[in-house]
């Protein structure tokens, strides 16, 4: 199984939780709770991987994270 690593924070100055993926320095998602930001954050890397996709560039990311979204 490929892992992939995640920042998952809550931003007090915010008060959201922020989830942030190096693999896609772009990507991020929050929201009111954690399982939002995640959510949220795995949206942004599945419009990222598609234009990753459309460019035909190699995605840094597998279908196994998008997959996650399953679990939540």
């Amino acid at each position: 199984m490929t892992k992939h690593i995640l920042s998952l924070f809550y931003d007090t100055d915010e008060d959201l939780w922020v989830v942030d993926f190096p693999e896609f320095p772009n990507c991020s998602g929050v929201g009111q709770t954690a399982a939002l930001a995640l959510i949220n954050g795995i949206r942004a890397v599945e419009k990222e991987a598609k234009i990753y996709k459309a460019k035909g560039l190699p995605s840094p990311i597998t279908l196994q994270l998008l997959e996650t979204k399953k679990y939540i």
